[in-house]
């Protein structure tokens, strides 16, 4: 997980004074509004407090970071606890990533005080790609109000940070443009070659989950190919990537007109038989698809009983893209899928692959802390 997530998207988070919350008050729209800013504000300026502890374990363990570090994370987590605002509440989807973001900060805070360190360490790291895990999972809203932060706007050479606000802002098509001018303007623009991974991990999650347009896909990452200064291994990349878009290009019928019932048949079907081991693979491509068309599914089919398998292959799905892309939401999908749909053939396979995975993640059960293996414990009475 470490070397996945990134501070950075802490840019994107908007500061709010005192003078807005007097116009407003946390029942009327406008104050739902503040509410959630004032959640993101908390976010921005707690993780900033964390960031010199965040670089290495051993900086992490110092004893004299701990008082620090415990009250930032108790920052977060009495922040995220309780109901959320309104704006997120509103909607079913976001209200679940609220959940999510509350029971990450819970069980990151418990890791700390248990001394687990390097587990909260890694938690922590991950926060800003959770974050950006969600927000790119839906195209942005039309109309969306413009906020202008730094030299977003134009007047200062595009950078790695500049875009990578936009997207976490989900301004997608601003984003998109962004890392399309830094990867056809290298290397005059003096980008680090280290940093193509991070741009076409954006870029293929923009293309493939959220636009969902093969034949804008096929025209943008062309348009890549015309810089003849790009390294060999990128254009490689490039080249695999393209051939899947071609392939997504000549289906008979799109998926995205499928009835859920049968889009999880499809999904169930063309599920690859093993995990997506290098960035080249075509299932690449494919499960940022089938990922966005699921997570859509999920905010629209409001209490639908399709949304129990709709949990269980979205989970599937966003822990093999962990490997490569965000930090992942795979075990509160499962989570999810046991709590809200109790007593179902479902549930058990969601319950199963939740405790294989907590046991895979500390290496078996007699190394699983007594704190996690209770959450384990108490999602068996659903079954």
């Amino acid at each position: 997980m470490i070397g996945r997530g990134s501070v950075g998207f802490l840019l994107a988070i908007l500061m709010i004074g005192t003078s807005a919350m007097a116009e407003a008050t946390a029942e009327s729209p406008a104050g739902a509004e503040i509410k959630l800013k004032i959640l993101m504000h908390t976010f921005r300026a707690e993780m900033e407090r964390l960031r010199p502890f965040l670089v290495s374990e051993e900086k992490f363990q110092n004893p004299k970071a701990r008082p620090l570090i415990e009250k930032s994370l108790a920052a977060l987590q009495d922040r995220t606890q309780g109901s959320a605002p309104q704006t997120i509440e509103a909607n079913p989807g976001f209200r679940l990533n609220f959940a999510m973001m509350s029971y990450h900060f819970k069980k990151t805070k418990q890791a700390f005080d248990l001394g687990a360190y390097e587990l909260a360490r890694q938690n922590l790291n991950a926060t800003g790609t959770f974050c950006i895990g969600c927000h790119s999972q839906m195209p942005e809203a039309k109309g969306k109000t413009r906020v202008i932060w730094g030299d977003e706007g134009g007047t200062g050479p595009v950078t790695m940070d500049t875009a990578e606000y936009l997207f976490v802002m989900r301004y997608f098509d601003l984003a998109l443009k962004a890392y399309d001018d830094l990867a056809r303007g290298f290397p005059k623009n003096k980008m680090s070659s280290d940093q193509f991974p991070l741009l076409y991990r954006r870029k293929l999650a923009l293309l493939a989950r959220v636009k969902r347009s093969p034949d804008l896909a096929l025209q943008n990452l062309r348009g890549d190919l015309e810089n003849k200064k790009l390294p060999a291994a990128v254009v490689h990349e490039v080249k695999a990537w393209i051939e899947s878009f071609e392939a997504w290009k000549k289906e008979s019928s799109p998926l995205e007109s499928l009835e859920t019932s049968k889009l999880l048949v499809y999904v169930k079907d063309n599920m690859p038989k093993s995990g997506v081991q290098t960035p080249v693979d075509s299932d690449v491509v494919r499960y940022l698809r089938f990922s966005g068309l699921l997570y859509e599914r999920l905010l629209k089919d409001t209490g639908a009983l399709s949304n129990q398998e709709t949990l269980y292959r979205l989970a599937q799905i966003e822990k093999t893209l962990s490997q490569k892309y965000w930090y992942s939401l795979h075990q509160s999908y499962w989570r999810e899928c046991v709590i809200s749909f109790p007593k179902s053939d479902v549930t058990k396979l969601c319950f199963d692959a939740y405790a294989k995975d907590i046991e895979d993640q500390f290496a078996g059960r007699a190394h699983v802390p007594a704190e996690i293996q209770s959450t384990v414990e108490a999602l068996k009475r659903y079954l």
